[in-house]
């Protein structure tokens, strides 16, 4: 009776919080509204393109994989781990509450809030059957896998956030894990074709004959493969109830293995990778001289403290720097052997430039949304505020960490692009390129913005809003350009941009520090 209820109330208490709390039903509100704006658009162009209901609902369910994803990262992933870093996890053990409890009300409260997304969905799937080009079953079976896959991401970052002591570390390792799902059938093919390629097995072999087998059992239970399968053909020929109970059950599997994870965390027993208690002693003694030696030479606490929490200290540090030069080593290999990976790339610098370009920007996606949104999720904002200098100079040094921690992939973008004569010049030349980097410096602030009103899901909350802004500006953009083209391009397309991103940057920099001043004067 005991576990089940901490189930109850757990649960009991986060649907109460969901059903209180204003900004779940403004979220609610503004998915039912950005679904109607796309179904809008649909219609208005059924006069040129076929089956508007389909063309609508396909773009809603690859959308929805993308927000389910980021939620498993974002929502799910921290639920243990935080309740671990406050210290207020023995305290729910205390209130007789089992750790299956812990566990199923964290986890349900959120699910529950990811659901009732999903249903609300569903008139407006209804309405796209009305459009053309899709049937109700296609339309409820596609849901119903949504409605698994989201519950699979929900166990996943469950049973990562029990076996975690970090929430940066529980995001990264959910975030690599549903990536590597996702892109599971992709990598076994390619590298079965590389393996054959270069000459170690041949194409016949059994070892290729399991991989492909293992890829194409995986093509049946990936989502996205799945849901165009039920778009582009029946949903009975699809085969979307063996994989949204697929799903189910390794989900079952997940939670089950988290309960155990976290009994034995609880109980005293211990993580499996956990040491003796002589050796987790002189390990707390010799990080206890590390830092304090450190401390003492730093002078830039607030600064410090970023690069040890969100970037990882010197451990994350010096992996990247031991990482990274294997990795130009790796891809260097791979383009001068066989080319599975890298068909396409004939340039191996200006692939590796992409690539390290690519991992900057998830770097600092990943540190704007936790800046600030940690301290404000926690508590520790009020501590923050009140330190003896100015709120100047405690944003310039959580910058400056950040910085410090990202140093290595910054040191790898140019050493990469040092190699192309070109790519430095175009960057500031070319108007698309200068678009991109404008629009990737634009949703960092934003991520950072929205990570000041919400305590979780910034990432998801900001990609929703820039989905939004670009369906209704995108008749805008397009007469802007129908114009331009009019006029025979008299306008400097650079200066243009240049104009549009130093101005959208700066008011989201001002909005970022009035809410700054007004967080510091409430919660100081």
């Amino acid at each position: 009776m005991t576990v089940f209820h901490g189930v109850t109330a757990l649960l009991h208490r986060a649907v109460r919080e969901a059903a209180l709390k204003r900004r779940h039903h403004l979220l609610r509100l503004a998915t039912a509204f950005f679904l109607l704006v796309l179904l809008v658009t649909a219609h208005s162009r059924s006069s040129t393109w076929g089956a508007p209901g389909l063309y609508y609902f396909a773009r809603v369910s690859t959308l929805n994989v993308v927000l389910v994803t980021l939620a498993g990262i974002g929502l799910f992933a921290p639920c243990i781990v935080e309740e671990r870093e406050q210290g207020t996890l023995p305290l729910l053990l205390l209130a007789g509450i089992d750790p299956l409890g812990v566990i199923l009300g964290k986890a349900g409260g959120r699910l529950f809030v990811g659901l009732t997304l999903l249903a609300v969905q569903i008139p407006f799937g209804a309405l796209a059957v009305a459009l053309g080009g899709l049937l109700l079953d296609q339309a409820l079976a596609a849901y119903a896998v949504l409605a698994a896959y989201l519950l699979l991401a929900a166990a996943w970052g469950t049973a990562v956030s029990a076996m975690t002591a970090r929430s940066a570390t529980a995001s990264l390792l959910t975030a690599v894990g549903l990536i590597v799902f996702l892109g599971s059938p992709w990598l076994l093919m390619t590298s079965a074709s590389g393996f054959v390629g270069v000459g170690w097995v041949s194409s016949g072999s059994a070892f290729v004959k399991a991989m492909h087998g293992a890829a194409e059992w995986l093509e049946g239970r990936n989502v996205v493969l799945v849901l165009q399968h039920i778009l582009n053909a029946s949903a009975a020929a699809s085969g979307w109830r063996q994989t949204a109970g697929s799903y189910v059950f390794t989900a079952a599997v997940l939670l089950g293995i988290s309960w155990w994870l976290l009994r034995k965390d609880v109980y005293g027993e211990g993580w499996l990778w956990r040491k003796d208690r002589a050796s987790r002693t002189r390990s707390r003694e010799v990080s206890a001289m590390v830092n304090k030696a450190v401390d003492a030479m730093w002078v830039s606490p607030v600064m410090w403290k970023e690069f040890r929490v969100l970037g990882g200290g010197w451990k994350v540090f010096v992996t990247k720097c031991v990482l990274y030069p294997l990795l130009f080593a790796g891809f260097h290999w791979e383009m001068q052997t066989y080319r599975s990976l890298t068909r396409g790339f004939h340039d191996y610098w200006e692939l590796m430039f992409l690539i390290f370009s690519a991992m900057v920007a998830l770097e600092w996606l990943f540190y704007a949304a936790r800046l600030f949104g940690d301290e404000l999720g926690s508590g520790g904002w009020s501590v923050t505020s009140t330190l003896p200098m100015s709120l100047g100079r405690v944003a310039f040094e959580k910058l400056l960490g950040c910085l410090w921690a990202g140093t290595p992939t910054l040191v790898a973008v140019a050493v990469a692009g040092s190699q192309i004569s070109t790519e430095w010049k175009r960057l500031v030349t070319d108007a698309n390129r200068l678009s991109v980097l404008f629009a990737v410096l634009l949703f960092w602030h934003l991520v950072v913005l929205t990570s000041l009103y919400v305590r979780r899901g910034s990432l998801v909350l900001s990609t929703a809003i820039v989905v939004l802004a670009g369906t209704l500006l995108f008749p805008l953009l397009l007469s802007a350009a129908t114009t331009f083209a009019a006029y025979g391009g008299d306008v400097e397309p650079v200066a243009a941009v240049l104009y549009c991103g130093i101005s959208l940057t700066v008011l989201l920099q001002f909005c970022i520090w009035t809410r700054l001043r007004y967080l510091a004067a409430v919660e100081g």
